[in-house]
């Protein structure tokens, strides 16, 4: 089981690998104007999607058709339940349209199914449960950018895991240690990146109102000050007035993270 993991993990992970690099050096030709570079580096992508999409199929097929079903144990299934998650996951990050669609949908029943059995099944610090969890929240993160589930689901393992990890024989202690730290820095790089959003829709809020107040103050200048046969309604000026009096309490401002959410979301790798 283990071997056929790394065996595809390492086939999938050099070209996912790769295809992050053309896809880097394909905007960067874009932002040059280099449309002849464009054209050649984006049918060089097109060939490394092509074989991602075959190994990925590949499993796929084996998954559905001999591996889920013939699991005999709770660990088997949610172990090949996540894989499953995982190669519709790498999918997903190329995919488009319709396509995309379908394989984060696909992604989304996988992880939830094995996470059901997880839930009922698997103690909290299992190496399989925390990479599930690792995985799930990478997709709702990455994919569905849905940053506050990846963030909850995330903290959840790593709470629920951290409770009970002098419980771990020294069998299993380190490869849960191991991605216990992977949860953790996820959290600290994903919670980082939401308060830098959250800073910029408020100055962004900020400035839409500083620029609605200069507008009001113009009017009313106008309404003051030009002759009467151009001056502005009345109706104008308290239309300003009125603006203030609703928006103003409505700027954006930061929002607690309740984790009604936790159970819904996920993290990965």
């Amino acid at each position: 089981r283990n071997l056929l993991s790394v065996a595809y993990k390492n086939v999938v992970g050099t070209r996912r690998a790769s295809w992050r690099i053309i896809l880097s050096i394909e905007r960067k030709e874009e932002r040059k104007g280099n449309e002849e570079h464009v054209v050649t580096v984006r049918h060089y992508r097109d060939k490394v999607e092509s074989e991602l999409s075959t190994i990925c199929q590949g499993i796929l097929q084996l998954l559905d058709t001999h591996l889920v079903p013939s699991s005999m144990t709770s660990e088997s299934k949610v172990f090949y339940l996540k894989m499953k998650g995982d190669y519709h996951r790498y999918l997903a990050e190329f995919k488009t349209g319709p396509e995309l669609k379908d394989s984060a949908e696909n992604t989304l029943m996988a992880y939830k199914s094995a996470q059901d059995i997880a839930y009922r099944e698997l103690p909290p610090t299992h190496p399989i449960w925390l990479g599930l969890a690792l995985n799930f929240s990478v997709f709702y993160y990455d994919i569905l950018n849905s940053h506050d589930r990846a963030c909850a689901l995330a903290k959840q393992a790593f709470d629920g895991a951290i409770r009970e990890l002098d419980t771990l024989g020294e069998e299993s202690y380190d490869d849960s240690a191991l991605i216990l730290q992977l949860l953790r820095d996820n959290l600290i790089l994903w919670t980082s990146d939401m308060q830098v959003e959250r800073f910029e829709q408020k100055l962004y809020g900020f400035n839409i109102l500083w620029s609605n107040y200069c507008d009001a103050i113009l009017i009313g200048w106008l309404l003051r000050f030009r002759p009467t046969k151009h001056r502005f309604s009345t109706k104008t000026g308290e239309d300003c007035q009125q603006f203030f009096l609703i928006w103003l309490p409505h700027l954006p401002s930061s929002q607690e993270d309740t984790g009604d959410d936790a159970t819904d979301s996920g993290n990965g790798h």
